[in-house]
């Protein structure tokens, strides 16, 4: 259980780094935003995880990431 949850937070902090660095946000700046938005930024890494394990899906799953993580860091930023 411990591993999933730390797996979820890889891959968050993984792809929303992408928007993140592209405002200019310091890495203090930014866990405290996702730390704002715990449940959120916690399901988006556990859908992100999930899918990065189905074979092939894996492959089109990391573009769709960055486009989903920039999604997510819009639509809560504004």
């Amino acid at each position: 259980m411990i591993y999933v949850v730390c797996r979820r937070c890889v891959w968050l902090l993984l792809y929303i780094d992408y928007p993140a660095d592209n405002n200019k946000m310091s890495w203090q700046d930014m866990l405290a935003w996702l730390r704002s938005k715990r449940w959120q930024s916690l399901g988006f890494g556990g859908i992100t995880y999930l899918a990065l394990m189905i074979p092939g899906v894996n492959v089109l799953m990391m573009p769709a990431a960055v486009a989903g993580a920039t999604l997510f860091w819009v639509r809560e930023r504004t």
